[in-house]
């Protein structure tokens, strides 16, 4: 397709989020949403394989036309006791256990109830701190100020950079403090063109 869209002018071209997401066959159907919710930075989603992928940065840059990356770098996929992401990798969304890629101790907690149950929604979304510290939807939220979640952030952006990929499309990074987002970005080689979601 995109030597058809460099003949009508194009020059660069969205995709969706690459990497390994939640199932569609976790929740029936086959919703959209599902791409936003990673199980991994695995490139196995449902537009294909790795192999797929890097084909298709390829033949677009071979057509002149540039690759901007949907990433998704906050949250990742809730679920129950246990769920299978598209790619095959078990994971414990309730558990905020990712295997590979996150522990519980890689993610936000928002304080606790009355209770001392542990809160995690965002209930206030003129509260910076909540909307960039707490759940979205009941969606793990990774501490992006720890190192460690930083450095697999970084990892993933600079891989799809060595695939060729020419830019980002940041999903909802207001629930990323702007600190956080730049030491990601900080530590990226080359110079990626960066757009973000702020609603």
């Amino acid at each position: 397709e995109c030597a058809d869209l460099a003949g009508s002018g194009y020059t660069a071209i969205q995709v969706s989020s690459p990497g390994e997401h939640k199932s569609h066959l976790t929740v029936g159907g086959n919703p959209w949403w599902v791409r936003y919710q990673p199980v991994s930075y695995l490139l196995e989603s449902r537009s294909g394989s790795m192999q797929d992928f890097a084909d298709m940065v390829a033949a677009c840059d071979a057509a002149g036309i540039d690759i901007i990356v949907d990433v998704v770098i906050n949250p990742m996929a809730n679920a129950g006791q246990g769920a299978l992401g598209l790619g095959g990798t078990f994971y414990f969304g309730s558990s905020y256990n990712f295997p590979n890629t996150y522990t519980p101790d890689d993610f936000h907690y928002c304080g606790t109830d009355p209770g001392g149950a542990r809160e995690h929604d965002i209930f206030n979304f003129g509260s910076r701190f909540e909307v960039q510290n707490c759940e979205l939807v009941g969606l793990a939220d990774i501490d992006t100020g720890a190192p460690g979640p930083r450095a697999t952030l970084t990892s993933y952006l600079q891989m799809l950079i060595n695939f060729g990929v020419d830019g980002f499309r940041v999903d909802a990074a207001k629930h990323v403090s702007s600190s956080d987002l730049g030491a990601i970005f900080g530590g990226l080689t080359g110079n990626p063109y960066i757009v973000q979601e702020v609603i």
